[in-house]
């Protein structure tokens, strides 16, 4: 299967102002009220969960699988992942991979939305 190429459009107009918007918490927000959002909404943005700090060392963690990849190139045939942008850098095994996910993952917050959520309590 060969790949799609996707359309490489100029970028959105600083002036654009989106009709929706995706509903943004502090995530100190009680995890009750976060839940209340994702069942009405579908999403939810939290900010301030992840310090710049652990921005910065994900970003150093995960440049081994920054570089370009056999994906990238349009003459490669059978990627499973042929849909995905060119731009996603795709790493399998992520928390595993690298410690200052796994620290991400164990976020109370982030705990406490995966028990709420995937165990349906």
């Amino acid at each position: 299967m060969a790949r799609l190429r996707l359309s490489h459009d100029s970028p959105i107009d600083p002036s654009y102002t989106p009709t929706a918007s995706i509903t943004a918490l502090p995530a100190t927000t009680p995890i009750e009220y976060i839940l209340a959002v994702l069942e009405r909404d579908g999403d939810i943005i939290l900010h301030d969960l992840v310090t710049p700090m652990d921005l910065a060392a994900i970003a150093t963690e995960t440049q081994p699988w920054s570089t370009p990849r056999r994906h990238l190139n349009p003459q490669a045939q059978g990627d499973v992942f042929y849909t995905t942008s060119p731009q996603t850098s795709l790493i399998p095994g992520l928390v595993g991979k690298f410690a200052t996910a796994a620290r991400i993952y164990e976020y109370p917050v982030l705990e406490a939305l995966q028990t709420r959520v995937l165990i349906n309590e």
